[in-house]
């Protein structure tokens, strides 16, 4: 788990959200790394390449049958 998902606009979930991080430093900080690892998995610029080139490949092949 990368995060804690709250309502948009809920500052009560927000508020709450906060809180459990305070209290909880150590999985906040467990939930940061993970979701910074999601993110540079899926959206480093190697990744970004790597699924334009497939879109692209796929769409040259569908042209050429």
């Amino acid at each position: 788990q990368g995060g804690i998902v709250v309502t948009p606009e809920s500052a009560t979930e927000m508020a709450a959200a906060i809180l459990r991080f305070r209290q909880a430093p150590d999985e906040a900080c467990t939930m940061g790394q993970k979701g910074r690892q999601w993110i540079v998995t899926h959206y480093s610029q190697e990744a970004v390449i790597a699924t334009y080139d497939h879109i692209v490949r796929e769409m040259v092949q569908r042209q050429g049958t």
